[in-house]
């Protein structure tokens, strides 16, 4: 196998990821879109159930106190949308300035000039360009990842939220 054959090899694995990567995010939005319905349906609906359990009309209150969990989750999984987006963009740029570093080391490769310490830094994204690219992209995925599980325990919470305050508040009364 040539030096060329592994490197284009090695693109088209950079390739792929970058289409799984956006694959991922999209799979990622409509989840989040959906955080969101479910808890504006809640926060819209809930109250009826929250009537009954307590037995009387909600004050506005009451209705603060349990719908917080509700509120929560759509303000993160709105939070993380937009936090994807910002990701997107970041990621794109890395990958973009990643395969035309590799483009550029795939030519001086065909012209026989060959540079197995450039490689291993293309290979482990080590290069001045590109580290910090990847490092940016890296700690939006992260802070994607963070607001994405608040909205998600908000709504895991909301759900048992919904039942036990107000029963805790009609036996309180």
């Amino acid at each position: 196998m040539s030096v060329e054959s592994i490197v284009e090899s090695f693109v088209s694995g950079v390739k792929l990821d970058m289409e799984q990567g956006r694959r991922l995010a999209e799979s990622t939005r409509a989840r989040q879109v959906w955080f969101v319905a479910i808890a504006g349906f809640a926060l819209l609906n809930s109250p009826k159930i929250w009537e009954g359990i307590l037995d009387r009309p909600l004050t506005p209150g009451h209705y603060l106190l349990m719908g917080l969990p509700w509120l929560v989750a759509a303000i993160a999984a709105v939070s993380a949308h937009y936090l994807g987006d910002l990701h997107e963009i970041r990621r794109h740029k890395y990958y973009v300035n990643r395969l035309a570093e590799l483009d550029l080391f795939l030519e001086a490769t065909r012209e026989g000039e060959i540079d197995p310490p450039k490689w291993k830094q293309l290979v482990n994204d080590n290069t001045e360009a590109i580290r910090p690219l990847k490092k940016e992209a890296d700690d939006f995925a992260l802070k994607v990842n963070r607001t994405e599980r608040v909205a998600f325990a908000s709504i895991g919470a909301g759900l048992a939220w919904t039942v036990i305050v107000p029963a805790i508040l009609r036996a309180c009364s």
